[in-house]
């Protein structure tokens, strides 16, 4: 039996969703489990989607059922919007954190925690001082600081100045030229495996 159910309707970027929302109460379903203490509300949640296709014109379907467990008594509106927050979180947070500094395509292995934490510093820092994307404020912010000109009193770019050597012949590596170029460095060490 139903605690009960909640429908909301959204439009917006050629999107047209529909939720149901209902909550059940879950104690009579979970009597001889070890679940019953811990599950009191199992709410469901029906999404009937309709994008808009602008190359065709047509509309495409997709439905949706998922279900969410609550160790307190919901009923089904405020279920609804604590599945809606998440999402929200979902979208503004984690989508937000991927697409500006990648993270799911991060390689860091050895203490990746450590990196999660300064992305998360970075991207709170970002949000707070947001002008345009974040994105955008990422790159404004890496920018080169300006230098004031000495004689003419204007603002000018600072330019980093121009190292005499590559930082692979500071490295002690040369080129070598065989039948084909291969970087090798000083010794039997090779970079790149070929002898």
């Amino acid at each position: 039996m139903p605690l009960g159910c909640d429908k909301s309707h959204d439009t917006g970027r050629n999107r047209d969703e529909t939720r149901i929302a209902t909550a059940f109460d879950a104690a009579d379903k979970l009597t001889d489990t070890e679940w019953r203490p811990h599950i009191k509300t199992i709410i469901q949640v029906q999404r009937r989607v309709l994008t808009h296709n602008a190359a065709t014109g047509l509309w495409n379907r997709s439905t949706e059922t998922a279900f969410y467990v609550s160790n307190t008594t919901l009923g089904a509106t405020p279920a609804a919007t604590a599945v809606r927050a998440h999402w929200g979180i979902e979208n503004t947070s984690h989508y937000s954190r991927d697409v500006t500094f990648g993270e799911d395509r991060s390689r860091i292995r050895t203490n990746p925690g450590v990196f999660a934490r300064l992305r998360s510093f970075a991207f709170n820092i970002l949000k707070a001082n947001k002008t345009s994307t974040i994105s955008q404020d990422r790159y404004r912010a890496a920018e080169p600081p300006l230098d004031v000109g000495e004689r003419s009193g204007q603002l000018r770019p600072y330019v980093r100045p121009v190292a005499r050597r590559s930082p692979l012949a500071i490295m002690g590596v040369r080129r070598r030229v065989r039948h084909q170029s291969v970087w090798r460095a000083r010794g039997n060490m090779t970079l790149n495996g070929i002898a």
